[in-house]
């Protein structure tokens, strides 16, 4: 099978994973305790059955027997060696919050305690024992994802930079193994004879591509040279996708994944709440899902994606409103002591602090633009465009040098938290605005301890409070797009966007046949 992503994935330890390239690979390479199916409930994987407390605290996993691909037991060992790793505050984890709900893994992250004190612990080879803070409803829907993705504990305390340069022999534990990777052109994956489930795993191979130009794309599918291809994993022509929609070639589904500004609230002039605001009021969202993406997306007017709170869009974001926004930006600017005039130096130096950084995607590119002429026909000035590739987009946000920042979130788990998690502490990796209040802290604590019903109302009470300081500007809920040719069938979604190989399939001819890794 031939598909392709628009970049490389940036690791092959899931415990650094924190985009949906790295993901989508990672799924391919390793399996996890449990795994999503495609309506959005689990399934054991790794794990062949868990015993949970009646206090729904503990639960106890117990391991079916399964091999990495050099032949050494996948074993319990494992699994207390990554997530513990996962929570050491010396380690660069991507997305350590997710741990949040075991026990002493907030503060193993803030480095009060000792890892070694974090609720999880092997009992034995095939014994996994796991204890959380609070009963977390959600929490094998959590473990699904990859970063609790186990790695071989016997190649990382042997061989400290296994993952720097991943070649044929990295070992793994999913339906798939590295074979070849070309940065930049190709990566080559075959069928791992020696996963726990070979035998409902039917591709022999998986070749991606590395393209990272839209009509590149388009040309190589046309061409029959790709089998599959996902829009939020590969860079296609906008116009091209609502082409094909209309031709009935295009599978569009519902996700998990929002499309936002980030605005850096430790940075002038979005240090205001009320000059957030005003940027917020002033994008017409029905506007851009009508005339820049086109696919039949949700304009947000809250910033969970609606299939993460049972397909519910509550109004929290006030409409758009020209009048609204300006207002906000006149009491702002007030605040901030600089009056709205042109010739004055303290208003230029606003206006010159204003840089919007969007990524390579031809979407990003069109939303960029045409925020920029919304914001510049409703508050009168011109907010400048900075590109980057993704990478270069991670460090600009990790350096705290971005103003305003366009990107999109895709759940991880089926769970409101797993959005209103991220802005929790100001130093947490996904926190891209910074932001952090004591009483948006303590709601998102105390849903914990509440039944489904007074939870639900507390979750909604926190989304609430996080956009009414407005930290970041919901944009709209994404639809995935996908290109398939009626040979391949079997690939799986999650509601949350992730993409699934394991029992993918493609119809075999006397062509396809010569297509090998």
């Amino acid at each position: 099978m031939r598909t392709c992503f628009y970049m490389d994935p940036l690791t092959v330890d899931p415990r650094k994973n924190g985009d949906l390239c790295s993901s989508t690979f990672l799924t391919m390479l390793y399996d996890g305790l449990t795994r999503f199916l495609p309506d959005g409930k689990v399934e054991f994987s790794l794990a062949q059955s868990v015993d949970i407390s009646p206090d729904g605290k503990t639960y106890l996993f117990h391991l079916r027997k399964a091999l990495w691909n050099d032949g050494h037991p996948i074993t319990a060992y494992d699994f207390e060696y990554s997530w513990k790793k996962s929570l050491d505050p010396k380690f660069s984890a991507a997305c350590p919050q997710l741990f949040f709900p075991i026990l002493n893994a907030e503060k193993s992250v803030n480095g009060t305690i000792d890892v070694e004190e974090v609720g999880v612990k092997a009992i034995d080879a095939g014994t996994f024992e796991v204890k959380l803070e609070h009963p977390t409803p959600y929490f094998l829907s959590l473990i699904s994802c990859s970063n609790f993705y186990a790695i071989p504990k016997h190649i990382a305390e042997t061989i400290s930079h296994w993952d720097a340069t991943p070649t044929d022999n990295l070992v793994s534990s999913g339906p798939f193994k590295l074979v070849r990777w070309e940065k930049r052109k190709e990566i080559c994956l075959t069928k791992n004879p020696l996963y726990w489930d070979a035998a409902n795993t039917t591709l022999p191979n998986l070749k991606i591509s590395i393209i990272n130009t839209e009509y590149s794309t388009l040309e190589m599918f046309e061409n029959d040279e790709l089998d599959w291809i996902s829009f939020t994993l590969s860079s296609l022509p906008l116009s091209a996708l609502k082409t094909y929609q209309q031709a009935g070639r295009l599978t569009l589904l519902p996700t998990g994944a929002t499309s936002f500004c980030s605005f850096n609230t430790q940075k002038f002039p979005f240090t205001n709440q009320n000059i957030r605001k005003a940027f917020s009021l002033a994008i017409d969202r029905k506007k851009l899902t009508d005339e820049v993406s086109q696919l039949n997306e949700i304009p947000a007017s809250r910033c969970i994606p609606p299939i993460l709170d049972g397909h519910t869009n509550h109004q929290i974001l006030p409409p758009f409103s020209e009048k609204l926004a300006r207002s906000y930006l006149q009491k702002g600017l007030a605040e901030l002591r600089i009056p709205y005039d042109d010739n004055d130096l303290r208003f230029r130096l606003f206006v010159n602090n204003l840089v919007l950084s969007y990524s390579e995607m031809q979407m990003s590119r069109s939303i960029a633009y045409a925020l920029q002429e919304q914001w510049r026909k409703v508050l009168g000035f011109t907010v400048k465009l900075l590109f980057h590739n993704y990478s270069a987009q991670m460090e600009h946000i990790m350096k705290n040098e971005h103003n305003i920042v366009l990107s999109i979130w895709i759940a991880q788990y089926n769970d409101p938290m797993n959005i209103l998690e991220r802005f929790k502490y100001r130093n947490l990796k996904k926190n891209y605005p910074g932001f952090e209040n004591a009483e948006y802290i303590k709601i998102l604590d105390s849903s914990f301890q509440k039944n489904s019903d007074k939870r639900e109302s507390l979750l909604l009470e926190a989304e609430k409070l996080l956009l009414d300081q407005m930290p970041i500007a919901p944009l709209f809920h994404y639809n995935s797009a996908i290109l398939s040719k009626p040979s391949v069938s079997g690939v799986e979604m999650s509601p949350f966007g992730g993409f699934q190989f394991k029992y993918a399939k493609v119809q075999t001819n006397k062509k396809r046949l010569t297509v090998a890794c």
